[in-house]
């Protein structure tokens, strides 16, 4: 008996499509698709409030909050935009407690405000009859000394500020005349500033840091808009 050639063909075409069918069946069981957002752990916020000033003027900004979202510590590089003659320096505050014979600290703490990045720094001190001083550490023989904010001239990491009495320097010779410590109220973590106008800061992980930007406005005749940016670190 003869087969017809044209059924014959079909039928091995047939069986070669079910064969190829079946191997890409196998080539995978399942898929599972997973969508990703991706977002900045670093968020700044604050206040955006028009101000009229006069030119050779400075003013105080409204605080400005880095938020740190991540559980881990990130290092950024804050810094700003403006028009030539407007530049900015941005203020932290610290807080400063008594301390007990362990080291503890105790009672109320008082703050003051210095400069972490600026051309210049300046301490703000509110605390009626005291001063702020930068501890040098003590040589052996102690010496007492210490600079005043006024003496710092250039940048500097993790220095200790103390809030001391304003009578400590009789003699004014940068050097306390005794150590008191019950008078005194020490920091709570130490101090780094950066001359210019950026610098590098570490924002801990699940926290936030506030700061106080004064502008601080020459020769400018305008109206703009200043922006502080925080940059991931190289």
């Amino acid at each position: 008996m003869k087969m017809n050639k044209k059924l014959l063909m079909f039928g091995i075409l047939g069986i070669f499509s079910i064969m190829l069918v079946s191997a890409a069946l196998v080539t995978y069981y399942d898929r599972h698709s997973q969508e990703i957002t991706s977002t900045s752990p670093i968020v700044l916020s604050g206040e955006n409030l028009h101000q009229e000033v006069f030119m050779n003027t400075d003013i105080r900004g409204e605080p400005i909050t880095i938020e740190n979202l991540h559980t881990e510590d990130i290092n950024i590089e804050l810094t700003y935009e403006a028009e030539d003659g407007i530049t900015v320096s941005y203020l932290a505050k610290l807080e400063l407690y008594s301390k007990d014979a362990e080291w503890n600290e105790v009672g109320e703490s008082s703050e003051i405000l210095y400069t972490i990045i600026g051309e210049d720094f300046i301490v703000e001190n509110d605390n009626s009859g005291t001063m702020a001083i930068n501890y040098v550490e003590p040589s052996d023989p102690y010496t007492g000394l210490f600079r005043l904010p006024t003496d710092i001239t250039s940048s500097f990491t993790g220095e200790k500020f103390w809030l001391v009495p304003d009578t400590t320097d009789a003699n004014n010779d940068s050097m306390l005349d005794s150590w008191n410590p019950e008078a005194y109220q020490f920091e709570h973590d130490v101090v780094s500033y950066t001359k210019g106008d950026s610098g590098i800061m570490t924002i801990p992980g699940s926290s936030s840091i506030v700061l106080i930007p004064i502008y601080h406005v020459g020769l400018y005749d305008g109206t703009t808009t200043v922006e502080t940016i925080a940059k991931p670190t190289a």
